[in-house]
């Protein structure tokens, strides 16, 4: 049996998978929130050159859009041979041979990967992505991190303030292919500082700092809202938990809000609360090995992957990364999710089961 292929989408339509993608051939993985804030989109230099392309061509029509998207999937080459027809400026080409020799860098490793990056570093005077593949896979310690997650942050900062006096900026930042980078550059040095020890001041910064960068796109592609529960879950910020929740009720079956609403619910209302029972009801809904792993409490690796699929281990392991803190709870807590864990198997059991149970 031919096994079904892989499609990885980001996280603007929420924890449901988009009524584009329902496809019994293909299954459906959700990239990190991590892998979406250090990592280049896979598809993003072929979006990119079909921005450049929309914007110096005049479509009149739908069907003629449609008509260049079927002729690039039936020849990869096609956009290319497009491209080099228009009178692109040094800069844009240079732009382009940028992300080309990113993108290769990305589906390398090693000294093939660092030779791709160094020679990026000739064709642009923004190497954002440039700076964080190095801090990521070549810094040898926490302070070489800091100081290149920091440069990478700082140029952002000073490159999108300059860019939005060109441009207006919509409500859609993300699907803008030249500001992206930027969001990138200070998202990944302010959630690199969020696993670093901090003072509370910086702390406090750095999650005011993701928060800045999620609310430059009010669908959150990079799914950054998920960083910032498991920081308001860990200070016991509850008010704004709660605000985050409301805010994407898209993501009403994601585990990586469930639980740290159902643990809240538990520690604000109690146990026996009917918002407490629907939570965790939920959330183990959503995803038993989260539970389950928590009475293990015997892997502390980060998840290493840039995606999972849903109601997975992988996504437990992606969970338990960001909710670090969640393996620590208290005793009374451990026997309430492990009571409500079984009781969860036996309501299955005799739902699904029945008598054969």
């Amino acid at each position: 049996m031919k096994e079904k292929g892989l499609i990885i989408t980001d996280w603007r339509h929420g924890y449901n998978t988009p009524e584009s993608l329902n496809d019994p051939r293909y299954r459906v993985a959700f990239a990190t929130p991590h892998s979406m804030i250090f990592e280049p989109r896979q598809g993003e230099l072929l979006n990119l050159k079909i921005s450049i392309l929309s914007e110096k061509v005049e479509f009149n029509s739908e069907e003629e859009v449609n008509m260049l998207m079927e002729k690039i999937r039936e020849n990869p080459d096609y956009l290319d041979l497009e491209l080099q027809k228009l009178k692109l400026t040094q800069k844009e080409k240079n732009y382009f041979t940028y992300r080309e020799l990113l993108s290769k860098a990305n589906e390398n490793n090693g000294i093939s990967a660092m030779k791709y990056i160094l020679k990026s570093l000739l064709y642009t005077e923004e190497p954002i992505d440039s700076l964080i593949w190095i801090a990521k896979n070549v810094a040898k310690d926490v302070d070489e991190k800091y100081q290149i997650y920091w440069k990478a942050s700082t140029a952002s900062d000073f490159l999108s303030n300059r860019y939005s006096k060109k441009k207006e900026l919509e409500s859609t930042c993300w699907t803008d292919h030249w500001f992206r980078p930027y969001m990138r550059g200070i998202a990944s040095f302010f959630a690199f500082q969020l696993e670093i020890i901090l003072d509370e001041d910086e702390d406090q910064q750095a999650i005011n700092s993701l928060h800045d960068i999620m609310e430059l796109d009010s669908s959150d592609p990079m799914g950054i809202r998920f960083i910032l529960m498991s920081q308001y879950s860990r200070l016991e910020n509850y008010k704004q938990m709660e605000t985050l929740y409301k805010k994407f009720p898209d993501d009403s079956q994601n585990p990586l809000f469930l639980y740290p609403m159902a643990f809240m619910t538990y520690k604000t209302k109690g146990d026996t609360h009917p918002d407490t029972a629907s939570f965790i009801k939920k959330a183990l809904e959503s995803n038993i090995f989260i539970a389950f792993r928590s009475f293990q409490n015997n892997d502390n690796t980060p998840f290493e992957g840039s995606h999972y699929l849903p109601r997975s281990e992988e996504e437990a392991h992606y969970f338990f990364t960001i909710n670090f803190d969640i393996l620590c709870m208290e005793e009374d807590q451990q026997v309430w999710l492990y009571k409500s864990f079984h009781q969860h198997i036996e309501d299955f059991k005799n739902q699904h089961l029945g008598a054969q149970a």
